[in-house]
């Protein structure tokens, strides 16, 4: 993850609910996928987007910021460790970075 957010004591993903969310979901996506280093740039760039839009939900309920930046708010606000929003967390991170990491080829 240092190598994506290199300096992520400065983001939003620095908290542990964050954090946590972010971990467990590059976790997931590394199973069967891989991350190419060819997209370490735009997917630290989409990161702190994300970042910076949930910011700005949480500080303004009004503000126009993309679905996935909603649902991760609205999964934040209350019960944080709560089981269920933990999940809701996770599938909006997951809806945003996905696309960063590829299928892994299956070798023969």
């Amino acid at each position: 993850m240092q190598g994506v957010l290199p300096d992520i004591k400065n983001t939003r993903w620095r908290n542990r609910t964050d954090f946590y969310t972010l971990f467990v979901g590059f976790g997931q996506l590394l199973r069967g996928n891989a991350l190419p280093k060819y997209e370490l740039d735009s997917l630290r760039k989409t990161l702190l987007q994300l970042g910076e839009q949930i910011d700005k939900r949480l500080a303004n309920q009004k503000a126009q910021v993309p679905n996935a930046a909603v649902a991760y708010v609205r999964a934040v606000e209350k019960g944080s460790s709560d089981k269920a929003r933990r999940a809701a967390r996770h599938e909006a991170l997951l809806t945003v970075i996905k696309k960063y990491f590829p299928t892994k080829a299956k070798q023969v």
